[in-house]
This record gives C-alpha cells, structure tokens and sequence, in this order.
C-alpha cells in the first residue's frame, strides 16, 4: 500500500530547510537534514570534479567548495529568490538548487519505494498571482513530482496552531501575520487557515543588514580599490564577503541579551 508524505520546502531567501510529514496518522513532522544540519544556508555552487565533470554543490557544501577552487573555477550564488519574473538570477538558480536539493534526498533514500511524496514550497504573501505562477514555473523545472507553491504566511498559521502558539478561538478569529524574511516583509490578515483576507508586502529583509556591512568594512580595507575592483569583477566573490557579514551579523545578536527583545515595548 502507498503511503502519501508531504514535504514541505522552506527555499528562503537566506535560508532553507526540508521537513516531511505522513498525511495519515498523527506521526509528528520530521526535519530532513541537509548535510547534518536542520537548516542550511541558500547557496548554489557550479564548479567541477577532478576530471572535469560539472557538480552542483547546495548550502555549507557549496561555499566550501567555493573556498578551495581555483579563482575562476567555480561560481556562488545567494539572495536568488525575490520577483522571480524579473530576477534573472532565480530564473537561473532556483530551477538548479531545486534540483540539486531533490537530488539529495533521492541520493540518500529519504523516500521509501513505497511512499508517495507531495512537495509544497512557499512564497512571500506580498507576491501577485503572476510572481506566484512564475515562481511555481521555475520550481517545476527541476521535476519534483507533484510539487505546489503556497503561502508562506500561511504555513506560519498553521505552524502556531500545532504547536499550541494559538488557542482555537484565537485562530477562528482575524489574525494577523508578520513574515520578516531576508528580502522582504510581508503581512497577511487571515480569517483562519482557509482563508486569506489580505496579503501585502515590502522589499524590506535582514539581508539588507549584511549588504551594509560590507558597504561599510570594504573601504575600510588597506587594499580596498583593489578589493572592490574584484568584487566588482567577479559577483561570486562579493556574495562570499556577504555570507562572512551574515555570519559577523548573526554572531552579534546571539550574543545579545534575550531580555533586550522582551523590554523594547516598555
């Protein structure tokens, strides 16, 4: 007998992450970890084997890869995710990371033979129907079967539900969802988790924090003309220096007091 497992595919624009679920049962959801990691970072490296062969490398993988290629030799990128209809990098990139990340849970046998798996991937509230339908078209791309594009927000909602984050009186009333990514912000109003009332959203992300970091360390450098000109040169290398400001960036709010979060309204 088949069994039908959801997978759900948080391809952010920072990070990403895998998690399935049996639909029959009450089994919990299991995180699918990528290289041992819950959660990896959104990266896509195009390099080469010893003899020659092209190899596409995802997350942590893939930036160390980067690291030990020969200048030239390999190409990294991040941040590919936002308006896919007008961003030739996520026309490029997303179809090639799907593949890559499908490929990776086929290689190591996440799917039994007798399981049949549904993928759902989310997306900003804050995108039209033609972003959605455009995004849903570059994911199908990488033949993951029976794949379907959902709001993120909406995943949110049901998440707080499991999880008892909300009473079910609360989530029958109007809630109100505030969806801070690494590109954007979106909010929706939602009457319940069938219903979305209002969506919009602005290009306001955490990933504006490590562009400005870098803005501000590279002309501080003993070499910066020189720096800036590779970087301006060679994309993969600039979105390196972002990935060292990202973790320079998480680093520094770690080591922040929780208690800061908790009396900022007082």
């Amino acid at each position: 007998m088949t069994a039908t497992v959801a997978i759900g595919f948080d391809l952010g624009h920072g990070e990403m992450a895998l998690t399935r679920q049996a639909v029959t049962g009450r089994a919990e959801p299991e995180v699918i970890e990528i290289h041992g990691r819950r959660s990896q970072v959104t990266a896509v490296a195009e390099t080469s084997t010893p003899d020659g062969a092209p190899t596409v490398l995802i997350g942590e993988d893939a930036i160390e890869a980067f690291d030990v290629a020969a200048p030239g030799a390999a190409v990294l990128e991040i941040g590919f995710k936002g308006h896919p209809g007008r961003n030739p990098k996520a026309q490029a990139y997303v179809p090639l990371l799907a593949t890559a990340v499908y490929q990776y849970i086929l290689d190591r046998e996440e799917l039994a033979d007798d399981e049949s798996p549904y993928f759902f991937v989310g997306y900003p509230a804050g995108w039209d129907d033609a972003e959605r339908d455009t995004y849903a078209a570059l994911l199908a791309q990488s033949r993951i079967p029976r794949l379907m594009v959902v709001p993120e927000s909406r995943a949110a909602l049901a998440h707080a539900a499991e999880t008892g984050s909300l009473t079910v009186d609360q989530i029958r009333g109007p809630v109100l969802v505030i969806d801070i990514g690494s590109s954007t912000t979106d909010f929706s109003l939602q009457r319940s988790l069938k219903s979305e009332t209002a969506s919009f959203g602005v290009e306001l992300g955490a990933a504006l924090i490590d562009r400005a970091l870098l803005a501000r360390v590279l002309p501080e450098q003993r070499d910066a003309e020189t720096l800036q000109a590779i970087v301006d040169q060679y994309p993969s290398y600039r979105n390196r220096l972002e990935l060292v400001a990202r973790k320079a960036k998480e680093g520094y709010f770690k080591r922040l007091d929780s208690d800061l979060y908790r009396n900022t309204g007082q």
